[in-house]
């Protein structure tokens, strides 16, 4: 999952009331102590489920959330993209559609990952923004 900020993570969840000020608190000082990633220690920690904070920040985001454990995943497909860069940049092709190949990204807005689609001897289905899906 791609760092967020403090700040972000408590504006998404905090303030709406998802988790509480204690729980993100001692959430915080873990990710501290431990030298890891705040998102990665709430859900780790039990504060928030996997789903929910991907579909939050997706949402947040502008971007569809698509939840990868109820996709069928062909192997051909998922081999398109080398091993080394899916591991770097969180990025997976997990299906075909009338536009090409559907990739996940744990960070869309990545621009390295706009070029993606550059490299590639395919085209590509990236995950639309949600206000782009509405318009058509």
């Amino acid at each position: 999952m791609a760092a967020l900020t403090e700040t972000k993570l408590r504006k998404l969840l905090v303030e709406p009331g998802h988790i509480g000020e204690e729980d993100f608190r001692r959430a915080l000082e873990d990710a501290k102590r431990t030298k890891k990633d705040l998102a990665d220690v709430l859900v780790d920690g039990d504060f928030i489920n996997d789903d929910q904070l991907g579909r939050l920040i997706a949402e947040d985001s502008g971007w569809h959330f698509v939840n990868l454990r109820q996709e069928k995943i062909d192997d051909n497909i998922f081999k398109l993209i080398p091993e080394n860069l899916a591991r770097a940049k969180g990025v997976i092709a997990f299906g075909q559609g009338p536009e090409g190949i559907k990739v996940g990204m744990r960070t869309p807005d990545d621009l390295e990952l706009k070029n993606l689609r550059y490299l590639m001897p395919f085209d590509l289905q990236p995950p639309y923004p949600k206000k782009q899906v509405k318009k058509c």
